[in-house]
């Protein structure tokens, strides 16, 4: 499950089951690892939702970046 901010430029969207990396993601991800821990088990989402609400953890830092990378700016 991807957790981060939906962002087509990396083909993905928030709070979608996906099956495999989107080959975008999967690009932008090779430059920047941290995108990859936004995606998490389903068991694990109210942690990561946890995580985002309150701005603290790694969850919350992958998603800050993946958040700038969706805006335009480098990840």
């Amino acid at each position: 499950m991807y957790v981060g901010p939906s962002a087509p430029k990396l083909g993905v969207t928030n709070n979608v089951v996906y099956t495999d990396y989107p080959a975008a993601f999967l690009a932008a991800a090779e430059e920047t690892p941290r995108l990859k821990q936004l995606f998490i088990p389903v068991r694990s989402y109210p942690d990561a939702e946890k995580s985002i609400r309150e701005q603290s953890g790694y969850i919350w830092e992958a998603y800050k970046t993946a958040q700038t990378f969706a805006r335009g700016g480098e990840a």
